[in-house]
Parts: structure tokens; sequence; C-alpha cells
């Protein structure tokens, strides 16, 4: 969640109106507990640096470089975006009907296939590519 998402969440909680129907008999004790929650949370989010920041408006994602940008839809990320499990399942799949012999060795340009695909998945890993070397040219 972020801060400005936890801050406007905390609004919400201190505006709303005390009574048995809102919260039950022991609402006033938990909503206070949830507002002290909420400000511990906002305390400790603005001491971290954001590791990227999101465009409100695009989803675009971006780690710096805002010297040309509206700085005005930009939100901080406190947690890096990750692929979901799933994506990367698919790219490895890819990326072994890729690496099969009569696939990725029967020209250059296939075996460069296969290199790039292993940087991009080494890159969504946070690890080393393995690269191979391809054929310098046609196996026929």
């Amino acid at each position: 969640m972020s801060v400005e998402s936890m801050k406007q969440a905390l609004t919400a909680l201190k505006a709303m109106p005390v009574s048995e129907a809102n919260y039950g008999t022991y609402g006033e004790a938990n909503r206070c507990k949830a507002i002290e929650l909420l400000l511990a949370a906002i305390a400790e989010a603005e001491k971290q640096k954001p590791v990227a920041w999101i465009n409100t408006e695009t989803a675009e994602i971006c780690t710096g470089g805002f010297l040309r940008k509206d700085l005005a839809n930009w939100q901080p990320l406190y947690v890096a975006p990750t692929l979901e499990p799933s994506a990367l399942t698919k790219m490895k799949e890819v990326l072994d009907v890729q690496g099969r012999d009569g696939n990725w060795d029967s020209d250059p340009y296939m075996g460069g296939m296969y290199n790039g695909m292993e940087l991009m998945l080494a890159i969504a890993e946070n690890r080393e590519p393995v690269f191979r070397d391809p054929p310098e040219k046609r196996v026929d």
C-alpha cells in the first residue's frame, strides 16, 4: 500500500463518526488502535527511500531520470514491482523450446534469438545470463 493510500485510509478512519452501529461494542478502542497502526506504518514508510516511481495515469514505472518529467502524476514505490509467477513460468517454457537441439543451433539468427531470450529471463530472475555460442553459419 502506498503512503498516499495509507494517508487516505487514515483520513477516512478519523472522519467516520463513532457509533456502536459502525464499530460494535469495542469500536472506539479498535478504531484508536487502527489509527495508531496506520500512523506507525506511514512513519515507517516515509523513512524508506523509494525503489522506483509509478505514473498514476499511464502505469509507467521509472527508476530515475525525472529531469524532463512532470512529477505531479508520479507516486513512489517502496517495493520493486515483480512479474507474476505465471509470466516467469511461460518465459522459461519458451526458452526451453528455443534451447532445444535443432532450434537454437540451426543458424546464427536462432542462436541470437536464444541468447536474447536468456538475457530477458536472467534480468527477470535477477541473475547472470548463461549464453550459448551459436553456429557461424546455417546448419542444414
